[in-house]
């Protein structure tokens, strides 16, 4: 009933301390970081003389929940509402009428027994649920008038749910006036605001579009103290937008798509999210979370891209029939990808233009991706982590700033941890140790009061140092923190203290199907090796033990919701080898040289010996096997590994073994260049060994491994013809001689090539094996 009454968007204004009745994990410091300044710029805003005749017009609600939050609300009665014609203004919403008892004492603090009198008539006994629910359902109550331009320079409103229908997609529409309601806020409102989005962006949370607004007009603005803004302009940027530029010149290319390559946490995102920023006037720019785009999706967030175009224009100018306008082209920043998804966005838009039947002469759109690890595909750019000599003096100069700013100001370096970990490759060690404390700071308290999120960070760490985007499903995290998981438990900040909070994030991800999930993960790279290592120095334990806890977790490994995802990026953990990136490796070499094992196996075999790196890769097997999941490929690889493994130790019998257990549980054209390497290598032993004793070679044994070798790698080969014979692209006699077919073969060709030159079969005299 009184809900009902409350027109929230308007003259309302919801504020919750905590989250549920339960004893609640918020320090009071992180209470204060990460609410006040927010409650206090909004209150000034809504009882301020531009937006209230009077404080009766407003009706403001908080929500206490448990004593434990005494300290905060007597914090914030005596440092926002201490006036007293304004305190009788609140009514409090409380999950029991007991709860309003403390609400009382700490008003009784500040002021006498009369101005308790309207507790009687405005407070509310309501359950946390329905009120959660009500605010979800108006929390989406246009506020600002968000528009794009069109054709004729006019401005076309984008109405708030149209805005909600995009985000439903993880699809973000970047408006040409975007913030630039922040221009009407008071000085003093832009001063709060404009510190705690920079503290934000330090700390390494999620970049907002309002950073950027600060970065352009931070000498317009009025603000009441001087604030060192922590964004600096990356060359790399103006590099993207020379590409753009001559993107739309083109002629009959319809969408131009280019691809960046970066490691996590060398802020690739924020580069392009930046260009977007510069081009929003000039293009119609939407961001786009690829954890959120799978091939279900695909089609329709095509739709929605072309409708985006067509937002406020006329059929003609849609249609390309009108000779003197035409639509703005649109930059689409596809974050959290593949470039082969890329490529099939690409494709989908082409082939729903052609359609449609539009016509264009220029560019009609550009898809800018961002892919972790290195590009060397056409169209594309790496971002090098490393600065150049002029970014490095900016951001030293910057971090000097708030150096100063330390305590003084409110300012932590666990604030700067993003920022610190943005330059870890280039700061100083007198930086690099801050990012160790803080880390340190957070494991001891950590481990001292919530153990069980000790260990999720741990596990979380191992997935990132070991898998190039790791990450643990909520639900699977929910049963580390022993909980039981269920789909409405999707927000972990309910069921996690602040300080695990300032090291992981979460986000959503597409799973098969229609849907999301929620996941967590560390966001850097150089944080998570950091966490991996200060935890196993303090258990003094090993990367080996680590691994070995996580994978006997039953608790863990056996929670059904998402078990596949599960044992698909443990399989790459185990087996999943990463590029060699040394220029002087990969000079003139037609396919990147790749590790020999994945970073799991090359740590353990460092730390430890074979034995160790054979037990814990038939740990992965078991668990593999044990899930009853259609795992055969992912199986298969792990046998595979074990394979080389002995291979690579000249154990001959084991590793044609663990060959042949792969090619049954899963026959590929890998699983047969494996059985190939291990009868060409031990062909090879054999030669040398006899060389080197002087002995007669055994022409029986030399051409048995050769022809067992030979065919191997015919196999291989057969195979990947195969594939492209039975495609269902159309591939013609001439395409299975093209480039990319053929090397796919090349390793088999190599293979026998090896054999060949090995066994000496090449000087003339013997003619035994067939080249294919």
């Amino acid at each position: 009933m009184f809900l009902k009454s409350c027109q929230y968007g308007t003259k309302t204004l919801h504020i919750t301390c905590v989250e549920s009745s339960e004893p609640n994990q918020h320090s009071f410091y992180l209470w204060r970081e990460k609410y006040f300044s927010e409650i206090k710029r909004l209150f000034d805003k809504l009882t301020g003389s531009d937006y209230l005749v009077s404080p009766s017009d407003m009706i403001f609600i908080i929500c206490p929940c448990s004593n434990l939050n005494q300290k905060e609300l007597e914090y914030f009665l005596k440092n926002i509402c201490i006036q007293s014609d304004i305190l009788n203004e609140f009514v409090f919403l409380a999950q029991s009428k007991n709860h309003l008892s403390f609400v009382k004492d700490a008003i009784l603090q500040e002021f006498d027994s009369s101005k308790c009198d309207f507790l009687r008539e405005k407070s509310v006994t309501l359950k946390w649920s329905e009120f959660s629910a009500y605010i979800q359902q108006y929390k989406s109550v246009q506020i600002s008038k968000r528009y794009l331009l069109t054709s004729r320079k006019t401005q076309v409103i984008i109405k708030n749910e149209i805005s909600e229908m995009f985000k439903n997609y993880g699809a973000t529409i970047l408006a040409a006036n975007e913030c630039d309601e922040l221009f009407s806020e008071t000085s003093v409102n832009l001063t709060s605001l404009f510190s705690e989005r920079m503290k934000t962006f330090m700390q390494g949370k999620e970049t907002t579009w309002s950073l950027f607004f600060f970065s352009d007009n931070i000498s317009k603005l009025p603000l009441k103290k001087a604030i060192p803004s922590a964004f600096i302009e990356r060359e790399f940027v103006d590099e993207i937008k020379s590409k753009i530029d001559q993107s739309v010149t083109f002629k009959h290319i319809c969408i131009f798509l280019f691809g960046v390559g970066h490691l996590p946490g060398t802020g690739a995102t924020t580069a392009l999210m930046h260009v977007l920023w510069q081009y929003r006037s000039k293009f119609r720019c939407l961001l786009i979370d690829g954890h959120r785009l799978d091939a279900n999706g695909i089609e329709d967030i095509v739709n929605h891209i072309l409708s985006f175009r067509a937002f406020g224009e006329s059929d003609d100018v849609i249609n390309g029939l009108n000779k003197s306008q035409t639509c703005l082209p649109f930059l689409v920043l596809l974050d959290n990808t593949t470039t082969e998804i890329a490529e099939i966005l690409q494709i989908k838009i082409q082939n729903e233009i052609n359609d449609r039947r539009i016509l264009s002469e220029t560019t009609i759109g550009i898809i800018l991706y961002i892919q972790n690890g290195k590009l060397g595909v056409r169209n594309s750019k790496n971002l090098n982590e490393k600065f150049t000599s002029k970014e490095k003096v900016k951001f030293e100069s910057k971090l000097n700033q708030y150096e100063k700013l330390i305590e003084n100001e409110g300012l932590f370096f666990e604030d700067m941890l993003g920022f610190l970990t943005f330059m870890n490759s280039d700061v100083s060690s007198h930086y690099n140790n801050y990012v160790v404390k803080i880390v340190d700071k957070i494991i001891d308290h950590l481990d001292s009061v919530y153990p069980t999120e000790s260990k999720l960070l741990l596990y979380l760490a191992v997935f990132k140092c070991f898998i190039e985007d790791g990450n643990i499903s909520v639900s699977h995290a929910m049963k580390v923190l022993g909980n039981e998981w269920q789909i409405k438990d999707h927000d972990m900040k309910n069921f996690t203290c602040e300080y695990f909070q300032m090291l992981v994030r979460q986000s959503e991800e597409s799973k098969s199907g229609p849907g999301v999930y929620s996941i967590l993960k560390i966001t850097h790279l150089p944080v998570a090796k950091i966490i991996l290592k200060q935890i196993l120095k303090k258990k003094n334990a090993s990367v080996l033990s680590a691994v070995t806890e996580l994978l006997e977790d039953k608790a863990f490994i056996k929670n059904q919701f998402l078990k596949s995802k599960l044992m698909i990026d443990l399989c790459k953990m185990a087996v999943r080898r990463q590029k060699k990136y040394d220029a002087s490796i990969q000079k003139n070499r037609i396919e990147p040289v790749k590790e020999s094992f994945s970073m799991l196996i090359l740590k353990i075999k460092d730390e430890h010996n074979m034995n160790e790196c054979v037990s814990i890769l038939e740990k992965f097997i078991e668990i593999l096997e044990d899930s009853r999941e259609d795992l055969n490929r992912s199986i298969s690889n792990v046998y595979q590994t074990l394979s080389r493994l002995y291979l690579e130790y000249n154990y001959f019998d084991h590793a044609k073994e663990y060959a042949q257990k792969a090619v049954y549980v899963n026959e590929n054209h890998c699983t047969y260049d494996t059985l190939g390497q291990i009868y060409k290598k031990e062909l090879e032993k054999t030669s040398k060994d006899d060389a080197k004793n002087k002995e007669q070679v055994n022409l029986k044994i030399v051409l048995e491994l050769a022809s067992k070798a030979v065919k191997n790698f015919v196999k291989e080969q057969s195979i990947v013809q195969d594939y492209f014979k039975s495609s269902t692209l159309e591939i013609t006699d001439e395409d299975i001689y093209d480039e990319d077919t053929i090397l796919s073969r090349i390793p088999g060709y190599l293979g026998e090539i090896s054999v060949i030159h090995i066994g000496g079969f090449g000087n003339g005299s013997v003619h035994l094996l067939p080249l294919s």
